[in-house]
């Protein structure tokens, strides 16, 4: 028998440790990918933010957030404000928001058709993905239609993705809504909000000329200040010139935490599972002592023996990385949800990556069996070179 298939046929000597170890191995592998993976979708993220923020410049009343309905922030914007921005140089899009505080915490934003939908929480930050039904279109603009957050509003008002096929409407002030989509979030706060028309909204609550924040967008990083200078010059006191710096490092900082912690635990998977193969390892060569005198005895040289236990290191090994490809692939979010202590939803861990087999996870995959492999095998590797026939056969 060949040094190739004794290493092969070893892996299945020991049932109960086999499966033992691939157990592990599998789970190793697994939260390494699964880190990795969450990692990966941070640093996504983290850019996202870079893109949205460093060239978006937010516009608030003087000294408040003006929000209908909320004691203390019944200043607002105008429409007539907003017409002062049209014509200051590099800013290439202008958004609207009217927003309203609900009874049962809930947040009624009104948005123009086909803008950004943004959350309502000391500025409006953005986030919300469509996930059933449809969103904000131009034929909407003024038509009592809305969008339901699935973790906040969309569960207050008992309305699934489900259930989004019959047609349900919900009651804001006397008026029906038609519910034509529901949105995700990064949180329940997020969860909590509706989306409706502008037009619509203004009408419900009979506030014309009336703006809770306008953001607007500028050609390049390298002239966000000018026109925030340009945007304070031309509005004056009656409006605050929000820095989005500020509000992206201090994103950036949580996010940065985030990712630190999904390397350190996808380097301890990593660590966690060479241990195992080369503990295993170890074990099966004290085990086999005496077969390894045997071998050298006949005439196997140091290079067949080390094949037989690389050999057998990497089969496990190997074994081990596909069961961790099928582990990620099947249980990634919730594996993320439990490592991380975030839940398995979250945009961070879930909503824009998908937890699947690519190229990249593949190679991961494949170096990570490679690395337990080569690690597996360096005890019985200077065992077998050291050990002389008579002391393997004489070995108790």
């Amino acid at each position: 028998m060949s040094a190739f298939s004794r290493g092969l046929r070893n892996v299945y000597r020991d049932k109960p440790r086999a499966l033992l170890v691939l157990f592990i191995l599998g789970l190793s592998v697994g939260s390494f990918l699964t880190m990795a993976q969450a990692s990966a979708n941070v640093k996504g993220h983290m850019n996202n933010l870079q893109t949205e923020f460093t060239t978006i410049v937010e516009i608030r009343p003087a000294g408040q957030m003006g929000h209908i309905d909320m004691k203390g922030q019944d200043r607002f914007l105008t429409e007539d404000m907003q017409g002062r921005l049209d014509g200051i140089p590099h800013i290439t899009e202008i958004e609207k928001y009217l927003v309203v505080m609900l009874y049962g915490s809930y947040y009624l934003v009104g948005v123009e058709p086909g803008d950004t939908l943004r959350y309502a929480c000391r500025g409006l930050y953005p986030g919300a993905a469509i996930i059933a039904g449809r969103g904000l279109e131009e034929g909407d603009g003024g038509s009592n239609v809305a969008l339901l957050g699935a973790k906040g509003s969309a569960k207050g008002y008992g309305i699934t993705p489900e259930t989004l096929g019959n047609s349900p409407k919900i009651t804001i002030k006397d008026q029906e809504f038609d519910v034509i989509g529901i949105f995700s979030s990064r949180s329940f706060f997020g969860g909590s909000h509706i989306f409706a028309p502008y037009d619509a909204v203004q009408r419900l609550y009979g506030v014309e000329n009336k703006i809770s924040t306008i953001f607007v967008k500028v050609d390049s990083v390298e002239n966000v200040a000018q026109v925030e200078r340009d945007v304070k010059a031309v509005l004056g006191d009656g409006a605050d010139v929000v820095s989005q710096k500020e509000k992206a490092a201090k994103i950036g900082k949580s996010l940065d935490r985030i990712k630190a912690s999904t390397d350190l635990k996808a380097a301890m998977a990593v660590l966690f599972g060479a241990l195992v193969t080369l503990f295993t390892m170890i074990l099966a060569t004290r085990k086999r002592t005496k077969e390894i005198g045997v071998l050298k005895a006949i005439g196997a040289s140091n290079g067949d023996v080390i094949k037989q236990f690389v050999v057998e290191s990497l089969a496990l090994a190997s074994m081990g990385g596909a069961l961790g490809l099928l582990v990620f692939t099947i249980l990634g979010p919730t594996l993320a949800s439990i490592l991380l202590g975030i839940p398995a939803d979250n945009a961070l861990i879930s909503t824009e990556f998908a937890y699947a087999p690519s190229p990249v996870t593949v190679g991961y995959a494949l170096g990570a069996v490679f690395f337990f492999g080569i690690i597996g095998s360096l005890y019985p590797v200077m065992q077998a070179v050291k050990m002389t026939p008579a002391e393997g056969i004489h070995h108790e």
